[in-house]
């Protein structure tokens, strides 16, 4: 009798209990202690094609190998993502943008000197070995240095650019702490490093340079006033 009462527990557990919860995604709180393991720990998440969200001189953002294809992919699902729509790339130096870009026109430098690290997205051609997941089949990308310690400290550790667009589901408002993105994504990504709540609420200016004269995509914190200073 004690024997069936077991297997029934188990058969009820199986049944009940075991397909029904979510995974949730790693959440590393950091501190000074354990900057370094966090990065490092976040570089092995990219290394596997996993997801992991941020904190940026923006918002949240979550980020994914720029050259994996599937990693790219796997942004758009845990987003509800329409594929029409092309994400931003982020790097953290000049030269990861020559990994990504073709053509850079002679304003590129200039605009980009006087704005980055910060809130600037710059639309330039893309290269054809970026893959068409994050261009959406387009032939221009935007890129961004944020001005921000651990994205950059990612970014430069993972030693590739990261796809990457905010960290939220699509449609919703930004998150601007770790705790809003696991309540909008914790059960779709795989990691999210907390820095604490972003210092700026406001989502980053596009503006692009693939066409004459440079077009403003996005208003953002970066002013028209200030970017027609520069040019």
């Amino acid at each position: 009798m004690r024997n069936y009462f077991l297997n029934s527990a188990d058969k009820w557990s199986e049944q009940f209990l075991s397909p029904c919860t979510p995974l949730m995604a790693q959440l590393i709180t950091i501190n000074q202690n354990n900057l370094h393991e966090s990065i490092i720990h976040g570089v092995s998440v990219l290394t596997a094609g996993g997801i992991v969200a941020f904190p940026t001189d923006t918002v949240y953002g979550v980020g994914a190998d720029a050259f994996n294809p599937s990693a790219v992919e796997k942004i758009y699902a845990a987003k509800k993502r329409p594929k029409d729509k092309p994400l931003a790339v982020l790097v953290a130096s000049f030269r990861d943008v020559l990994k990504l870009a073709t053509n850079l026109p002679a304003a590129f430098e200039r605009v980009a000197t006087a704005f980055w690290p910060g809130a600037l997205t710059i639309v330039v051609k893309a290269d054809s070995d970026l893959p068409v997941e994050i261009t959406a089949g387009g032939n221009t990308v935007g890129v961004r240095m944020p001005d921000n310690p651990i994205a950059l400290k990612l970014i430069a550790a993972f030693g590739k650019p990261l796809a990457t667009t905010s960290a939220n589901l699509s449609g919703e408002r930004e998150a601007i702490t770790a705790e809003e993105v696991q309540a909008s994504l914790g059960d779709k990504i795989d990691l999210i490093l907390d820095g604490g709540a972003t210092k700026k609420k406001v989502v980053s200016t596009v503006l692009d340079l693939s066409v004459k004269p440079p077009v403003i995509l996005r208003h953002g914190q970066i002013s028209p006033e200030q970017i027609a200073d520069v040019f």
